[in-house]
């Protein structure tokens, strides 16, 4: 994970450069960020987020994906925590997990210091899904939050479908295309997607307890040939540097039919 603290690139030549890249005053944008490939950036991801908000201005919206796979007791991630534990060790471990709080609970330190930084901010609206939460500042943000039921992790009643409704556009910061989150919302569109149970520590008027239920399999496996087919599909993206990042500027709704097209043409 990149520091926080080293010095390096200012506020002033951030916002060059994010000019630079096409990034427009009044618009909706979601962020995914290493921001480890920027190098140095004086002040950290702090700075960042102030470059982006200027260069977004009063009108505009900042969108970052604030997930917590972690809260699972049937992910990947989940079981590699747990596995090596015999039966009572991992049951103390699972009755010990805190329960997702939208305003406390961290988002996860795989999507590094940038996303955690927005999370964090007090004028930050963050969706409720207790897995795959996205976090937003500016005028758009408690709309674009507000809808987020637990059986659409990243589908059609999450903010990602906000996004796609409303002509956002992506920026990626030292990442591939294929790192794009929201073109998981093509899986949705599937006439028969896989389904999967999935686990989560929730905390309602009932009390703190697990919750168990059916949704989409969200996959991982095609998403670097998906990669392959949106290097050549998406005319509208645009890409260049910030600091020693390469990055991409990418409009979410084509690249969500982009992918639709991919899945339903069988090339997984």
């Amino acid at each position: 994970m990149e520091s926080p603290h080293a010095p390096g690139r200012g506020r002033a030549e951030l916002v060059r450069e994010l000019r630079a890249l096409g990034i427009l005053p009044g618009e909706i944008l979601l962020v995914h960020s290493a921001l480890r490939t920027v190098g140095p950036i004086d002040g950290g991801p702090r700075t960042l987020l102030e470059a982006l908000l200027e260069v977004l201005g009063p009108e505009g919206t900042l969108v970052v994906y604030t997930a917590c796979p972690e809260n699972s007791d049937t992910s990947r991630m989940a079981r590699a925590l747990t596995d090596h534990l015999d039966p009572q060790k991992r049951s103390d471990h699972q009755a010990a997990m805190p329960a997702y709080d939208r305003a406390t609970t961290p988002s996860t330190p795989l999507l590094g210091w940038f996303s955690e930084e927005v999370r964090a901010d007090p004028r930050a609206v963050r969706s409720e899904h207790p897995q795959t939460s996205f976090t937003a500042i500016g005028p758009d943000a408690a709309r674009l939050t507000a809808d987020h039921r637990l059986h659409s992790h990243l589908g059609p009643h999450s903010p990602v479908q906000q996004l796609y409704d409303r002509r956002a556009r992506a920026l990626l910061i030292g990442l591939p295309i294929w790192c794009c989150t929201p073109v998981h919302l093509a899986e949705y569109w599937l006439t028969d997607p896989p389904m999967q149970v999935y686990g989560c520590v929730m905390e309602d008027k009932w009390g703190r307890h697990w919750r168990h239920f059916r949704a989409v399999e969200l996959r991982d496996g095609h998403l670097e040939s998906l990669g392959v087919w949106l290097d050549r599909k998406l005319r509208e993206r645009t890409e260049g540097p910030l600091g020693k990042a390469h990055c991409f500027v990418l409009p979410i709704r084509e690249t969500v039919d982009s992918a639709f097209d991919f899945l339903r043409n069988g090339v997984v």
